[in-house]
């Protein structure tokens, strides 16, 4: 398990699960924690064939968060694991279709 900067503000802890990587965030993804963020998925994404983006204990995430997310489906096979709240904002931006069951 790797883990990047603690910010403060959030953690993201990357755990290999056979040919996946997952990416457990803490905290929020904003302004002050975008780059960390798309560090920890671009990394992932050299090792693995999917990335799976955990974001059941996030407590917030903006509109950079969005655009990491966004960035990253262009460039890799990215999932994405969120609880009711966030999914509902991740349909409203049009991100449904990374959104897997845990």
């Amino acid at each position: 398990m790797q883990q990047y900067r603690d910010v403060g503000r959030a953690a993201f802890i990357r755990q290999p699960f056979g040919d996946d990587e997952f990416i457990h965030v803490f905290g929020e993804i904003d302004t002050e924690t975008d780059v960390e963020f798309r560090t920890a998925i671009t990394d992932a994404s050299r090792v693995a064939k999917r990335v799976v983006v955990d974001l059941t204990r996030c407590t917030y995430i903006g509109s950079q968060g969005f655009s990491v997310l966004i960035q990253a489906t262009k460039l890799m096979n990215i999932s994405v694991i969120a609880p009711a709240r966030i999914r509902r904002l991740m349909d409203i931006v049009g991100l449904t279709s990374l959104l897997i069951e845990a």
